[in-house]
Formats: C-alpha cells, sequence, structure tokens
C-alpha cells in the first residue's frame, strides 16, 4: 500500500495547492454546492452471486458532497470531495466507506487553453464499484479504470487519474491539441486473473479543422503504455479520426473511428501483438422537457486485471419533466470485454443494468427519488447469468439548487 498512500498524498497536497493559489485571490468569487443524499436500498442479490438467496440485503446509504467552484473570465477551477457511506445491517461483508475527490482547473489565454482534471477515489470493489446508467463521463469517454471485477470478498482499490490536456490556434480554423493521462490503480490485495496493481500512461496528439462554425474535424495520433505489477506488460499505438459538432449549448454529437496496435512484453501466453478496430457515436441533447443522452463506443484500455481488453460501452438515458415538480428517466448500460492478444488465459465479461427513476421536488431544496435497477454480470465461461434487483429511495438535500432546473442531474 506504500503506493496508494503516495498517491493519496499527491492527490490532496494538489489539490489544497492549486485552492490556496486561486483562493488567495478573491475569495468571494468562490461558489459551495452541498449535496446529501440519505437513502434506504434493497437488493435481493448484492453480491451479483449465482445464489441469489444467499446475497440479499437492505440498508441505508449516506452520500455527501461539496463542489466548491471559482469562475473569471480567464480561470476556472471546480473541486468537489465526496463521502459515501453503506451500511447493512447483519451482513458487514457488504459495509463500506468510500472517498472520492475530483478537480478540474482551465485557463484561457488568447490563442490557447490549458485543462488539468484530476480524479481520486478509494473505495471497496464490490457492487458499489460498477457503472450504472448514470452519466459520470462525457460522450467519447469512458469510466476511468477498472470496473468490472468479479469479486466475492472485500478488497480496497485507490485510483488515481490525472489528465492534462492543451491547444493551440495555428490559424483561425486550425488548432493543435496536446493531451496525456496517468492512471495508477492499486487494490488492498492481488488476485491473479481478477485484480492486481497497475500504471498506465496515454499521450495523444491532434491537428484539428473547423469544419463549419459549429463543427470540427480532428486527426490524433495515440500511444499508451501499460505497467502492472505482473504479467505481460503493453504498449498501444495508433490514429484516430473525430468529428464533433455544438448546434447549441444544448446540442452536442460526435463520430469517429480508429486503428490501434498493441504489443506485448512477453509473448508465452499468445500472440505477441494485435490489431484493433475502435471507435464511437453519440448524442447528447436538451429538449424543452426531455433530455437524450446516448452514446456507444469501442476502445482498448486496461482492466481491473492491468491487462488489454477491447471493451463496448453503451450508455443511454433519457430523462423527461412531467411537472414543475416531477421528473422522471430511463437508463441502460451495457459493456462487453474480451482480452486482446496475448492474454489467452482471460475470461470475457458481459455487463449490463437497466434503471428507471422518479423524482418529486417537495421544495427547491429537497426531493424525493424513487428508483428500480436490475443488474447482470456473466463470464463468458459461466452459463449461468446471476442477476439482482434493487429498489431505492432517496431524500435529497440541494441548498443551492437552480429552480429551472431539469431532470434528475443528468451528469452529476
Amino acid at each position: 500500500m506504500k503506493r496508494a498512500s503516495g498517491s493519496v498524498i499527491a492527490v490532496w497536497g494538489l489539490a489544497a495547492a492549486v485552492v490556496l493559489d486561486i483562493g488567495c485571490a478573491n475569495a468571494a468569487d468562490w461558489h459551495w454546492d452541498p449535496r446529501v443524499d440519505f437513502s434506504g436500498n434493497y437488493d435481493d442479490n448484492y453480491g451479483l452471486e449465482g445464489n441469489v438467496a444467499g446475497g440479499t440485503v437492505a440498508g441505508a446509504i449516506l452520500d455527501a458532497s461539496l463542489r466548491a467552484s471559482i469562475l473569471d473570465p480567464n480561470t476556472k477551477f471546480e473541486i468537489t470531495p465526496r463521502v459515501r457511506i453503506v451500511y447493512y445491517p447483519g451482513e458487514t461483508e457488504f459495509d463500506s466507506n468510500n472517498l472520492f475527490l475530483d478537480s478540474q482547473f482551465e485557463h484561457v489565454w488568447q490563442r490557447a487553453d490549458f485543462t488539468l482534471s484530476e480524479l481520486f477515489w478509494s473505495q471497496d470493489v464490490l457492487r458499489s464499484y460498477l457503472p450504472t446508467s448514470e452519466i459520470g463521463a462525457p460522450l467519447g469517454q469512458n469510466s476511468p479504470g477498472a470496473d468490472l471485477a468479479s469479486l466475492t470478498e472485500r478488497i480496497r482499490q485507490n485510483l488515481l487519474m490525472l489528465t492534462p490536456m492543451a491547444t493551440f490556434d495555428l490559424s483561425p480554423r486550425e488548432h493543435l491539441e496536446v493531451q496525456a493521462q496517468y492512471l495508477n490503480v492499486d487494490y488492498s490485495k492481488a488476485i491473479y486473473g481478477e485484480v492486481q496493481n497497475f500504471m498506465n500512461f496515454t499521450g495523444s496528439l491532434g491537428l484539428g479543422f473547423t469544419v463549419t462554425p459549429q463543427s470540427t474535424l480532428t486527426f490524433r495520433g495515440i500511444g499508451s503504455d501499460l505497467r502492472p505489477t505482473a504479467g505481460s506488460g503493453a504498449t498501444t499505438y495508433g490514429a484516430e479520426g473525430q468529428w464533433d459538432t455544438h448546434l447549441s449549448q444544448v446540442m452536442q454529437a460526435y463520430a469517429k473511428v480508429g486503428v490501434e496496435h498493441t504489443s506485448f512484453d512477453l509473448a508465452e501466453f499468445g500472440n505477441s501483438s494485435a490489431t484493433s478496430v475502435s471507435g464511437g457515436l453519440g448524442i447528447s441533447r436538451k429538449f424543452v422537457a426531455y433530455d437524450l443522452f446516448a452514446d456507444f463506443s469501442r476502445s482498448v484500455s486496461p482492466d481491473s486485471a492491468g491487462q488489454v481488453v477491447v471493451r463496448d460501452d453503451l450508455r443511454l438515458r433519457l430523462e423527461h419533466k412531467f411537472s414543475g415538480r416531477t421528473s422522471g428517466y430511463v437508463g441502460l448500460r451495457g459493456i462487453d470485454l474480451q482480452g486482446l492478444g496475448n492474454y489467452a488465459n482471460f475470461t470475457g465479461q458481459h455487463y449490463g443494468q437497466a434503471a428507471l427513476g422518479i423524482e418529486w421536488r417537495m421544495l427547491r431544496q429537497f426531493s424525493i427519488i424513487s428508483e428500480y435497477a436490475y443488474t447482470t454480470l456473466k463470464e463468458s465461461n459461466i452459463t449461468q447469468t446471476p442477476g439482482s434487483n434493487a429498489v431505492t429511495i432517496t431524500l435529497r438535500y440541494e441548498p443551492h439548487r437552480p429552480v429551472e432546473e431539469i431532470g434528475v442531474n443528468l451528469g452529476r
């Protein structure tokens, strides 16, 4: 856990330095947005095991966050610490205390801008670790880290991700894009073929062309280097093209396609290299009474065992405002993981969740959210498909929530 402790210190040190640097400028410009969710939850198979009767739980969840942000004409900074506590009486193996911290710093010059995004979490790897139908990443971006480990025991994961990005205007219609990413994943215990510590370094260099005032075409060269603590590391490089359009503040869409070639450090388990195709297609659209988010992407990335896999990810969410105080949503999430190249022992995984919910705002600050979700996780070598039915009722307190806000907080 030495690497994990170092990651925690580095993250909090970086966050404190940036907060102090910006906060000293003008403390009056800070905006504070707290949110507290207190939930009752029932799940008939929390561990997603074959024996449904063995994983039935009922308990409480406390989820609290405080988003602090500062904005001036050239600089934007926000930071959000969050804690999530799960308690199931009589089922202590499912209890957890999870900590999260994410931030984003952005500065704009006349012909350039720089963004630094940071994400850190420390959480138990079980159900709270799996992705949901909530939209947590923008179009064309996967949820960070490894998220489909199939475990039946409590293991803690510490994840740190840093993503700096800069763009430079070369002319009124051309710009240069430079991006890097550092991902460090640590577990309290390694399990062969399931979870292990790893680091992943990613970088890209792109040239963008403004096709119309609303659309951009970008060509990128990309590369990544995976370094697990055991097994075969891998180096991936390739190229992709992406089209983006921003017709307005409420309408965005993209399409991209790419080719990657991956070389493995160790070849005794299978092929020493592999070539794959990636891409994506998605749209985010806000109507008067609807919010629509739909995205399908294929990518090459590390999984929880520190192995390179091909990941197909479908995200779909439709939110509807029934009245000034009532809104609801339907969400779908599907993920398919397949091994790549020399990982002959990798077991493919198929994950899905279907969810629906309704929110009633009693007051501007208080609301009640009722949700139902069906979740399934299947491995390719197992014929049985474990699934669970979960019902959650949440009392939410959000004192600074805008009166005119629509939907169930899409993306937050």
